[in-house]
């Protein structure tokens, strides 16, 4: 059986997507623990009127962040295999049963697949990962960028008892979750598109100021292997560059010549920042 594990908060216009397209899934030997992070609109009504014996909700009474959702998801489930979905994402019908087959043919403990991105209009913005062929991921190729979102994932049950979201990052959840466990367990990469992903206006993904934090907990975690690549260190430049003003952007830039010129090719993306 497959757990799946939705984590929300004031998402009562968007859950019932997300809820459907996890019931309606070709593979059917599942559950769906939803966890509702202390939501003040209507959440729980609309998640009550679905009638379905494989739908189990509970409320946190205090708001706690997706992490512990979704840490408190796992713990409470019972199934061989865990996924996450969003509260406001849509998964394509055979989603878990492609990653299903893909994990048992291939003998791997993780499986993730592409992510279409679209903004609240339903207007598509790009692929995540994009121009990529299937194939085995290592750790050092997820140092060089943050190519797997939560939504996409199917593991093995013991990945996730051996590593958990950290319920103290506010952003970048995904990346770090991934790092981790890629430093122990086999991932494979499915390149089928199988979840449609919608960002919303009042996304933690839009908050620069925890974007930095993360950046920064994550760079000292993995100083070493990062410092040693330069496609991993200009990533993290990047971001660093992303999340900063204009003049920390080009304090990061001059460093980054100064410590090896040939980085400069790899941070020309940084040149928007510049020009604002």
């Amino acid at each position: 059986m497959i757990s799946v594990i939705i984590p929300s908060y004031n998402r009562a216009k968007t859950i019932e997507r997300a809820i459907n397209s996890v019931l309606s899934q070709t593979y059917s030997n599942l559950e769906l623990i939803i966890v509702d992070d202390c939501s003040t609109d209507n959440t729980k009504e609309i998640v009550k009127k679905i009638k379905d014996s494989r739908v189990r909700y509970y409320c946190f009474k205090e708001n706690k962040g997706a992490c512990a959702a979704r840490n408190y998801g796992v713990s409470v489930s019972k199934g061989d295999y865990i996924a996450f979905q969003d509260s406001d994402d849509e998964w394509v019908l055979s989603k878990l049963e492609k990653q299903l087959e893909c994990m048992n043919s291939l003998k791997v403990d993780v499986v993730f697949s592409t992510i279409n991105l679209y903004n609240t209009k339903g207007n598509f913005i790009k692929n995540i990962p994009n121009n990529m062929k299937s194939c085995f991921v290592s750790q050092e190729k997820l140092l060089e960028k943050s190519i797997i979102g939560t939504p996409s994932i199917l593991l093995k049950r013991e990945v996730f008892d051996f590593f958990q979201f950290d319920e103290d990052l506010p952003r970048l959840q995904d990346w770090e979750f991934s790092l981790k466990i890629s430093s122990k367990y086999k991932i494979y990469y499915l390149e089928n598109i199988l979840v449609k992903s919608y960002v919303q206006d009042n996304s933690i993904s839009k908050n620069s100021e925890n974007g930095l934090f993360a950046i920064d907990k994550i760079y000292n975690q993995y100083k070493q292997k990062i410092d040693f690549s330069k496609v991993a260190y200009a990533n993290y430049l990047m971001l660093k560059a992303q999340f900063s003003h204009k003049r920390d952007a080009k304090i990061l830039l001059r460093k980054a010549i100064k410590k090896d010129f040939r980085i400069y090719t790899l941070l020309r993306a940084c040149k928007v920042y510049f020009s604002k």
